[in-house]
């Protein structure tokens, strides 16, 4: 019978990696070559992982996958490598969707296409903790030294945070207060324990391990600021103001999920009006709950789930009571006023 194909090696390389090095299911490539003598480019442990069989019953053990990068059956085939250029890039994100019992991706960054082949099969999509290459990156704030954790590959939302920060008044940005606010992620400036007269940009109210690294700030000082253009975006469109509704403050604000709402790829998320006993400030469920109300069960989480289940739906914690936003899969494709008119969305 035959096993599972794929046309993209890169795809097929995260499924190795968990079969050869991770379950040892399958065998991985044995390299003739010592470290001296490694190629900058393996064309023979290219073509053995091109080869390699996955039998059905391999593909079916595959519950979780890792997409990262640097993998031994990535380094097997490029030794030297050290993630410079695009070598590895998946082209075919659905090649890896359709594994039969795939439930879960860990991912340290995922493009739109990677995230939405996984969420249109029902597959949950965890990108954070994100902790990504970064290296550091000073610039002046206002006549002061910033340090500033920079992702690797990221110039766009790096250039956003360097522009927010300039265009705040000088003296609430040194005080210490958030800067910016997105649900419940705050980003403030802080001064830098080792370095004297300079700052440094991080995001509390967020777990971190203990002496955890400047890629954990860098991740989610670069997602904060990214949601909160889309934010600034979406209330321009909405509301004709930079400004909307105050954003909600506690990661444990209620949010009610109506069962597969999780996972399915059209939902709707409404921010119902205050003042209704047992009912939640918030509510996720399929196309239609917001309306009719949910027709499955609804189990009650927290608000800063919201950030896991559907990330792309963050901006939208910046709408007034009443409002209700269509999402297709983390794209936001629709947003009804408390009126039932509906309102231009940003692209």
């Amino acid at each position: 019978m035959p096993g599972l194909t794929f046309t993209d090696l890169n795809a097929k390389l995260f499924v190795l990696e968990e079969l050869c090095y991770g379950q040892g299911l399958l065998p991985p490539y044995e390299s003739p070559h010592t470290p001296p003598d490694e190629p900058e480019y393996d064309p023979a442990a290219a073509d053995y992982y091109r080869r390699l069989e996955i039998p059905e019953e391999a593909a079916a053990s595959i519950t979780e996958l890792a997409i990262d990068y640097g993998l031994q059956v990535q380094l097997d085939i490029r030794p030297l490598w050290h993630g410079e250029d695009d070598a590895f890039e998946v082209t075919a994100w659905d090649e890896l969707a359709r594994l039969p019992a795939l439930r879960l991706v860990r991912a340290a960054a995922l493009p739109d296409a990677g995230r939405a082949a996984f969420r249109s099969r029902g597959v949950f999509v965890d990108t954070g903790p994100r902790i990504t290459a970064a290296r550091i990156s000073p610039f002046d704030v206002h006549g002061r030294r910033v340090r500033l954790p920079r992702p690797r590959g990221d110039d766009r939302r790096y250039t956003l945070i360097r522009e927010r920060l300039s265009a705040l008044d000088a003296e609430h940005v040194f005080s210490g207060a958030p800067l910016v606010q997105v649900g419940w992620n705050r980003l403030r400036l802080q001064p830098d324990e080792r370095r004297r007269d300079e700052w440094r940009a991080v995001v509390r109210n967020l777990p971190a391990p203990p002496d955890h690294p400047a890629a954990w700030d860098a991740t989610w000082v670069a997602d904060a600021m990214e949601d909160a253009d889309r934010q600034d975006r979406l209330c321009a469109a909405v509301l004709s103001a930079r400004d909307g509704a105050p954003l909600p403050a506690f990661v444990d604000d209620p949010l009610h999920v109506e069962e597969g709402a999780d996972t399915a790829v059209a939902v709707e998320l409404v921010r119902r009006p205050p003042g209704r006993d047992g009912v939640a400030p918030w509510f996720l469920g399929h196309q239609g709950s917001g309306v009719y109300g949910p027709t499955r069960p609804v189990r009650t989480a927290r608000l800063g789930e919201l950030q896991l289940i559907r990330p792309g739906a963050v901006p939208a914690l910046a709408l007034p009571p009443g409002f209700r936003v269509s999402l297709e899969i983390d794209a936001i494709t629709s947003v009804i006023a408390p009126d039932g008119r509906r309102c231009e969305t940003p692209a």
